[in-house]
């Protein structure tokens, strides 16, 4: 029997803008007990709106790698070569931590309370602390940490804070941080899904660099989890294509089109984080 399926295989994915080659970041994905969801990890040089996943070959081999590959920066002109190596930060990225619950259509189940669930949340990425001198808390290839141990995260004081704890950090200036904003189609050659971003983030973004937004995704029976091998596409809705103009016109399309040919609905919560420094899990 094959598993059904998530959004994101379970390892990592590589994420370019829609039609190009213009590699834009990386995503790592694993499953969470129970087999009712995931956690993903995503790190992102821009967020257009519309994407291609494609598979990562020799891409991270466990978590731990790919947060070593998180907290190095290597030079601007060898970004996304040998990335397991070099690391994949970039200043002014974007770190997201996201939490996908995932039901999958059995036969007889009731799909009445599916536009009940909510989305849940794990916890907020922080930012590496200053270093006592004063200098960047960003590690280079070449540095202690390519050669696969992970340096200490700089004392804190209270003269330096912990940037990451706080979520009233001046914002960047840009405000596009959602992976997905409003209504998109997932399309594997053929269409196979749709998703909607329902936060409005353009008032958070003006106070916040660290803050919360939610995805829903519905995906047809037959759709690959992104990164198996066929290309992912989000993009927007073309002609004659499903439209959603609000959440509860897309949960309105849920409720009456999960169990037919769309069998997998995914909530997913994402702490999003923005800036200079790399971001380290505490």
């Amino acid at each position: 029997m094959v598993a059904a399926p998530y959004l994101l295989i379970n390892g990592g994915v590589r994420v370019y803008k829609r039609g190009t080659h213009e590699l834009l970041g990386f995503a790592y994905a694993q499953e969470l007990p129970g087999g009712n969801g995931q956690i993903q990890r995503w790190l992102l040089r821009e967020t257009p709106g519309e994407y291609d996943f494609k598979p990562w070959e020799n891409g991270p081999q466990g978590l731990e790698q790919w947060q070593d590959m998180v907290v190095k920066e290597p030079p601007s002109a060898f970004w996304g070569l040998n990335p397991t190596l070099n690391g994949i930060w970039a200043s002014g990225a974007f770190y997201i931590m996201a939490q996908s619950t995932v039901v999958h259509y059995t036969e007889g189940m009731d799909t009445s309370t599916l536009p009940l669930i909510e989305p849940k949340y794990p916890f907020v990425p922080n930012v590496l602390a200053a270093s006592t001198a004063g200098g960047r808390a960003r590690l280079s290839a070449g540095s202690e940490a390519s050669a696969g141990t992970r340096s200490p995260q700089a004392p804190r004081s209270p003269a330096t804070p912990h940037r990451g704890a706080s979520l009233d950090i001046a914002p960047p200036p840009r405000p596009s941080y959602q992976l997905v904003v409003g209504d998109k189609t997932i399309l594997q050659n053929d269409l196979v899904g749709h998703c909607f971003g329902h936060t409005d983030i353009e008032e958070i973004a003006k106070t916040k660099s660290h803050f919360t937004a939610d995805e829903y995704w519905l995906l047809k029976t037959g759709y690959q989890s992104a990164g198996v091998g066929v290309t992912t596409v989000i993009r927007e809705p073309a002609v004659g294509e499903e439209e959603f103009e609000s959440l509860a016109a897309f949960k309105k399309f849920v409720k009456t089109s999960f169990g037919t040919t769309y069998s997998s609905y995914e909530v997913t919560g994402c702490n999003y984080y923005h800036g200079e420094d790399p971001p380290i899990e505490l």
